[in-house]
């Protein structure tokens, strides 16, 4: 699948999850995830997911952008960033707050969880994708800069991908949390303060 089919994927599978995340409610806005045929899909811990797997991994571990309700990408882990002229530097301002753990999030721990993704990926057609990436450095407590050997236009796109995800200690921040019933997912918003954000 080429890049700008499988951007053109995402955007429609990440629909659903966005309007939840978006809406500033966590008042019963439970999502239940299901497959037929394949009843342990949502829970696949891999690279290469099913629909339901990847569902499930957009809910529940940001990375550092995401895709909005209409197919924008918007700030998750990052609050914001900047590109500079050249098209080949990426520098990310994280958010203030916590991993599921209670720990800090910290340009450290984000790099480290960064680089944990991408060596997954080594392998899978987003993994050369990522393969312009020259340096991920950690910047100032709360900075991230991400160095390429040459502009990609599509880069922020390929960094909203589910893949890439940020995990720390095997959980990511949300926006959802996911309990199993049975074959079934079911992904409750995380409340604000449990990641150490201000409540809605």
């Amino acid at each position: 699948m080429s890049l700008a089919h499988r951007i053109h994927y995402w955007l429609t599978i990440l629909m659903l999850p966005a309007l939840l995340a978006a809406c500033g409610s966590t008042d019963s806005a439970d999502l239940t995830v299901a497959t037929i045929g394949g009843g342990d899909d949502p829970f696949e811990k891999g690279v290469r997911l099913s629909v339901a797997g990847q569902l499930v991994r957009a809910s529940t571990a940001e990375g550092l952008v995401a895709f909005d309700e209409e197919s924008r990408v918007i700030p998750a882990v990052a609050e914001r960033w900047i590109v500079t002229d050249d098209g080949q530097s990426y520098i990310f301002r994280l958010r203030s707050g916590t991993w599921r753990d209670g720990t800090p999030i910290s340009s450290k721990s984000v790099v480290t969880a960064l680089n944990a993704s991408i060596r997954a990926l080594r392998g899978t057609s987003l993994g050369l994708d990522l393969g312009g990436i020259d340096e991920i450095r950690d910047r100032a407590g709360r900075v991230v800069e991400i160095r390429l050997t040459q502009p990609m236009p599509y880069f922020l796109q390929i960094l909203a991908q589910p893949e890439l995800g940020l995990l720390h200690g095997g959980k990511g921040v949300g926006p959802m949390q996911m309990e199993r019933e049975g074959d079934m997912a079911i992904l409750t918003p995380i409340q604000p303060e449990e990641l150490g954000l201000p409540p809605i």
